[in-house]
């Protein structure tokens, strides 16, 4: 019998932690309109001329300090994360992983669910929030190679989880795990930020200025912060955490313009005024370890936390392969 095939979306990384690799996979990475919505002439101009020259230098040395004798960790968790579902899953399903930018590409993936025949695709995008940054920019890719091959009724898309329960208990559990004898003050959940000017694309009156995001906001089902914030009182609710035991950020901003609040690391130094001294950081945004989580928190906050005079500092990693988060993946697929 034919199988079915799933088809597991990821945003990209460098081929190598190089200066011409990394520039490479920015430059196409900061080309998409998507991710960078402006007018092609001043997207251009403002990669070539602002972005490119002195971030390519500065972000390969910070990809130096995470990259592994397998490569990329994003690339290395992604094919293991393939592994255990193709294991877990067995002969009636051909898993495969396709990256938005670089190799292994999304192309290259489709080829391999096209070539097998398969009687039909699920496409599961790696982030649990909806952002046209991350998850519509690479279903569309997904799409295009796909649509021509596969019936419109043969394709099923995910395309957010951010509150479903197989993928909370996994993000709770791996929580669980990391902090077994541990005594904290405080979590910090941080999240990938996204530009305020996509926000308003999707929210007529972003609550920008409201924090916590409103429980009963009516754009969450396509807003970003607003489901960022219901992934954040679901996996506290799982495991039953008070509203003053946890805070929401957002990292990762690029460039002058504003982007969604509050922002990582200035809520770093107001938990530490706060007398909080021994703190956990999850990001449940990333499902697979990158350079978001190994630098940006393990490295970077972790030292500015420590300059704030915190005692303790705990890197709750990724879900990546956890064999909760394969079971999550069947969950969401079967339901389909």
């Amino acid at each position: 019998m034919k199988p079915r095939g799933l088809l597991v979306l990821q945003l990209g990384t460098p081929s190598d932690p190089t200066v011409p690799a990394v520039r490479t996979y920015l430059r196409t990475f900061l080309s998409d309109p998507y991710v960078i919505d402006l007018p092609a002439p001043i997207r251009w101009l403002l990669l070539e001329a602002f972005i490119l020259p002195r971030r390519a230098v500065s972000s390969a040395a910070l990809y130096q300090k995470i990259w592994t004798p397998e490569g990329s960790p994003l690339r290395v968790h992604g094919e293991k994360l393939r592994q255990a579902c193709q294991t877990h899953l067995g002969e009636d399903w051909l898993v495969t992983v396709g990256m938005r930018y670089n190799e292994p590409s999304i192309q290259k993936a489709a080829e391999s669910l096209i070539a097998a025949h398969c009687r039909e695709v699920i496409i599961l995008p790696l982030f649990p929030q909806y952002a046209q940054s991350s998850t519509k920019t690479a279903l569309v890719e997904a799409y295009r190679h796909l649509r021509p091959y596969f019936a419109a009724n043969d394709i099923h898309t995910i395309q957010d989880y951010y509150d479903h329960p197989a993928f909370i208990e996994a993000q709770a559990q791996n929580i669980l795990e990391h902090l077994v004898s541990t005594n904290i003050d405080h979590v910090l959940m941080s999240f990938h930020g996204i530009p305020m000017r996509h926000l308003k694309k999707v929210c007529q009156k972003p609550c920008q200025g409201v924090t916590p995001c409103p429980e009963n906001s009516k754009s969450k089902d396509m807003c970003y912060r607003a489901q960022c914030y219901a992934t954040a009182r679901a996996i506290a609710k799982r495991l039953g955490w008070s509203e003053d035991f946890y805070t929401v950020s957002f990292q990762s901003r690029l460039g002058r313009t504003p982007w969604i609040q509050p922002y990582t690391d200035r809520v770093l130094p107001e938990l530490a005024s706060k007398s909080i001294k021994r703190l956990a950081i999850v990001a449940p945004s990333f499902v697979a370890d990158c350079l978001e989580t190994l630098e940006e928190i393990n490295i970077q906050a972790r030292e500015s936390w420590s300059k704030l005079r915190g005692t303790d500092f705990h890197f709750i990693p990724a879900l990546n392969e956890h064999p909760l988060w394969v079971k999550a993946i069947e969950t969401l697929i079967k339901e389909m």
